[in-house]
């Protein structure tokens, strides 16, 4: 059996996402039994950074069919028409991934776990923190995502994470999910 482990790779300002999916652009209410009904690639890269001056973007490469998958990684890419900015406010982005004890700055779901065999995965948390633009002035949010299908993952990791997320300002809104982005 083939194995997809959800990977994330990322820094401080740029996340990526592999995931698989059920590709709403193929379904369109039909029948997804009928074999007529053309699959579309269920393999995606999706990315988030802040493009400079334009606010949070955000790009859906499919995996299966795109050149681009691995040439043209964000931040550097040029053409804007295969990406989206999605909130225009976002003036800056942090991004942190938890190991189960520290926040990191970097993470390389590809990289080896403790068995030298298997790739480590998704980190058991992501903390996204976010100044927007009110129109008044800036305000901060910093919002920690839990990544359940994470190897290490311990829900204890979470009050962990929370408690751990130094570096809020008092006018920092917090907040934590299991729901993705």
């Amino acid at each position: 059996p083939a194995f997809f482990n959800m990977m994330v790779q990322g820094s401080t300002d740029t996340l990526t996402l592999y995931v698989a999916v059920v590709p709403r652009d193929i379904t369109n209410g039909q029948d997804t039994s009928d074999p007529q009904v053309i699959q579309a690639p269920d393999l995606r890269r999706i990315a988030y950074w802040l493009n400079e001056g334009d606010g949070l973007a955000r790009q859906e490469i499919k995996a299966v069919t795109s050149p681009d998958l691995t040439n043209v990684m964000p931040p550097n890419v040029n053409d804007p028409s295969t990406f989206k900015i999605i909130a225009p406010e976002v003036k800056r982005i942090q991004f942190q991934y938890f190991d189960g004890s520290d926040w990191q700055d970097t993470w390389d779901g590809t990289q080896l776990g403790q068995d030298n065999m298997t790739p480590q995965g998704p980190p058991p948390a992501i903390a996204v923190t976010v100044d927007l633009d009110t129109g008044t002035g800036t305000k901060t949010y910093r919002h920690v995502v839990a990544i359940p299908s994470a190897s290490n993952f311990n829900p204890a990791f979470i009050s962990n994470a929370q408690s751990g997320a130094a570096n809020n300002s008092n006018n920092s809104t917090q907040g934590t999910t299991g729901a993705g982005m």
